[in-house]
């Protein structure tokens, strides 16, 4: 093809091993620190110019590639290129992201990348024009899936500054109990008491009740064996649950659920249920499969299900949660006697209605955004092999991109 040309790694781009940094030596700021796996921590140095690209070296997360907009500190556990000879930088960390180093693996029982095993790795490249082309069109599929996670950000964080001021530090009944108005509509001004009294976890609006977890949602356990049922559904393991945010970015085929499978519904809760991922907790937006490393939780009331999903994402939750775990190897939470027990403040009905009108519509808004996501990485990666192969071109690709839109 015009302005392709066949090159070898070296002669494409220079790349070296990264640089030592250890903990007690870094400094809290604004630079990222990139190691094997991408972002590992800040700094307040950088030792690399961006826009810059690292390659995972060592471990795991061998062969990752990664990109910084933003001057970085490439970390020793990864390659980063030092020279990109003129190439457009986003084309090379899409390039890069094709290349299978698995088989470059210059270590033993630990994985390794080594510089000069890469050296000779055939590259098929095309001219520079047409690299900012390509990079241009797979770039504005990740922008756009960037903005959406930014959106979801901001979404989930109204939903729990709105769950603090209302439920936690009861900012509309203290306006009220001091003769201030709170900063409500007079509507929902009128679902809040106007004093505060006692209980045993403190002081709580007049009227509110202390309950437990289990008078808010219901733990379901609805056991399934693998066949044509959970193949042709959703697969959410835990690993496909994201930490702190409650929003679901992806799942598996249900081909990949096997054993150990409970159902959820729409709108179900799952919550991690082993002590690594207790801050795993999310929303369902469609009917599927996880394990029983998940608990199915499902608000009692349907119109609970905001005011659930924030109680049970809440630190309380967590901090509750890691106390009460058992196991010694992996610790599990455990639902009967244990997490239902969890006392809660219990606000009114007509408080928490209020709060899912107010909320739900920013976890559907979410939803919708994430599944857009999911959608558009998708297409991206259905473009990037034939777009940097030269397989398909660029006025194709967005003639597809323009269809799927």
């Amino acid at each position: 093809m015009d302005g392709w040309r066949q090159t070898r790694f070296a002669d494409f781009l220079s790349v070296q091993r990264g640089h030592d940094l250890p903990e007690q030596n870094r400094v809290a700021g604004d630079v990222p620190i990139l190691g094997s796996f991408g972002i590992t921590g800040w700094h307040n140095q950088a030792r690399a110019k961006g826009p810059g690209i690292t390659i995972g070296r060592s471990g795991a997360s061998f062969g990752t590639v990664a990109m910084s907009v933003i001057d970085f500190w490439p970390l020793n556990t990864a390659l980063y290129v030092t020279d990109f000879k003129g190439n457009d930088v986003r084309f090379c960390y899409y390039l890069l992201k094709t290349i299978d180093f698995a088989g470059y693996n210059s270590g033993s029982a630990q994985p390794s990348l080594n510089r000069n095993f890469i050296a000779d790795i055939p590259l098929f490249v095309p001219a520079p024009h047409e690299q900012r082309a390509i990079a241009g069109v797979l770039g504005a599929l990740d922008d756009k899936i960037e903005a959406n996670r930014h959106m979801n950000v901001t979404l989930e964080a109204l939903a729990r500054a709105l769950f603090k001021s209302w439920f936690v530090d009861f900012d509309p009944v203290r306006a009220k109990a001091e003769g201030r108005p709170p900063a409500l509509a007079p509507d929902l001004a009128a679902l809040f008491p106007a004093r505060l009294t006692e209980s045993p976890l403190g002081p709580i609006p007049e009227g509110w009740e202390v309950r437990a977890l289990g008078d808010l949602v219901l733990f379901v356990n609805e056991r399934r064996t693998a066949g044509e049922e959970t193949a042709s559904k959703p697969y959410v393991p835990i690993d496909s649950i994201a930490a702190r945010s409650v929003v679901l970015p992806g799942f598996r085929p249900g081909s990949e659920a096997q054993s150990s499978l409970v159902a959820f519904k729409k709108n179900d809760i799952l919550f991690g249920a082993m002590r690594p991922y207790f801050h795993k907790v999310a929303i369902a937006p469609f009917e599927g499969t996880t394990r029983t490393t998940v608990f199915v939780l499902r608000a009692i009331e349907p119109f609970d299900t905001p005011f659930a999903l924030m109680a049970l994402s809440s630190d309380d939750t967590i901090e509750f949660a890691t106390a009460h775990s058992t196991g010694s190897t992996i610790p599990y939470a455990v639902w009967p006697n244990s997490m239902e027990k969890m006392p809660l403040v219990l606000p009114s009905q007509s408080a928490r209605a209020a709060y899912g009108d107010v909320v739900m519509p920013l976890v559907r808004r979410a939803k919708l955004a994430s599944a857009q996501s999911r959608l558009l990485s998708q297409l991206r990666d259905l473009l990037l092999p034939k777009l940097l192969s030269g397989a398909l071109r660029v006025r194709d690709a967005e003639r597809m991109i323009g269809d799927a839109a």
